[in-house]
């Protein structure tokens, strides 16, 4: 048999095979209505094993998680508060560069992800204007710092060149600091009518001039916004007679704005595309035993999620290799699976219904619990309250 039909009967197996293990294991895990520290410690092991790859949102081994909690939930007599017991939603697992972003300047078309990049907070547009260089883009108007970039330029429906950082590099305790995010800069031009902005590094700031980095934060400008190589803005600066170089030793030597129009004109522009990935809360319901007050919740919610083979959100952000998630969060998911079997067997426990969440996406911001709140599958004026359990 060719490896080709040997892919294609694993991958109709697969789904087989999966439901084959996770219900394998949760067989294993006693019936004890008690809360007891074999249980929890049985669900943690589970949870934070191998098998699951530390549960990264999206993941395959977020999705065998999630099937898990609710076939315990299923266990202990809770039902689906709606559906099959899962609300699904998608996440951003990064933003991409396009292939849509372009830069052409005197006729010549430079290149994405050598010349320039995209911001991660860029907007995916474009325009065609003049360039006007603002300083190191800052508004301020305080009693321990004045001063204003845009005073004697006019930005409105231009692209505005901004350099970043701030005149004392060195200094991290400056009174520039506050002053000195880009994407804070890049707001501050678009609140004055830019039509785009163009960012870059000096050689005091960053000799390297590395490009952005991209995360999942999904924030947009409006504007499109682009990181340039230092060759690409003097090139563009070349009929002014300044450089980078030079007009960041004059900002930072004089500590006086230094605004100008280039003359130059650009036609630039972005485009980021979002790699998404399937994700699910899990969402149960044990019905309260009182009779006026079952249509009144309290909510035990954990998340399930973690960070997978690690990376930016890790202590060991270069370190391939599981992160296992069990304090993190394979504990709270226990207590909360074994809390959910421990109420479901006592009479009288409950008067009121009890909402128990896996929530997936907290890892990435919070995405599982936003997605609920922002997507209730019941009436949250009726919650009392909730229980947290990370």
């Amino acid at each position: 048999m060719d490896k080709r039909k040997d892919s294609a009967l694993f991958a109709r197996a697969l789904p087989f095979l999966t439901g084959a293990i996770i219900l394998l294991l949760s067989c294993t895990i006693d019936d004890d209505p008690e809360v007891t520290r074999k249980e929890l410690r049985d669900h943690i092991m589970v949870l934070s094993s191998d098998s699951l790859s530390g549960r990264m949102t999206g993941s395959a081994g977020d999705s065998l998680a999630a099937i898990y909690i609710r076939n315990e939930f299923l266990r202990s007599g809770l039902q689906p508060l709606s559906g099959n017991g899962f609300q699904y939603f998608e996440v951003t697992n990064r933003l991409l560069p396009g292939p849509g972003s372009f830069l052409s300047h005197n006729g010549v078309d430079y290149v994405s992800g050598k010349d320039f990049m995209p911001e991660e907070f860029s907007e995916s547009s474009s325009a065609k204007a003049e360039v006007v260089f603002a300083g190191y883009g800052f508004r301020a108007d305080g009693e321990a710092l004045k001063w204003d970039d845009y005073n004697n330029i006019e930005v409105k429906g231009r692209w505005v060149m901004i350099l970043r950082g701030d005149p004392e590099p060195d200094e991290p305790m400056s009174e520039f600091v506050a002053f000195s995010n880009d994407r804070d800069k890049v707001m501050v031009a678009k609140d004055l009518g830019a039509a785009g902005v163009l960012m870059v590094s000096g050689p005091a700031y960053d000799k390297g001039e590395g490009f952005p980095s991209y995360s999942t934060e999904g924030f947009s400008a409006g504007i499109p916004v682009l990181r340039l190589k230092r060759e690409l803005a003097d090139r563009i600066l070349e009929g002014s007679g300044h450089t980078i170089a030079s007009l960041e030793e004059t900002l930072n030597e004089t500590r006086k704005p230094a605004g100008f129009a280039t003359g130059s004109v650009i036609s630039a522009g972005s485009e980021l595309v979002a790699d998404k990935s399937h994700t699910r809360n899990v969402v149960m319901v044990l019905q309260g035993e009182d009779e006026q007050l079952r249509n009144e919740y309290v909510i035990m919610g954990a998340h399930f999620d973690h960070l997978g083979m690690g990376g930016a959100s890790s202590r060991v952000p270069d370190t391939v290799a599981i992160h296992h998630g069990a304090d993190d969060n394979a504990s709270g998911v226990s207590l909360m699976i074994e809390l959910a079997e421990k109420l479901a067997a006592t009479k009288g426990s409950h008067k009121r219904s009890v909402i128990f969440i896996a929530f997936s996406g907290e890892e990435k911001g919070l995405l599982g619990s936003k997605h609920f709140t922002e997507n209730p599958l019941a009436d949250l004026t009726r919650v009392n309250a909730m229980l947290n359990l990370d």
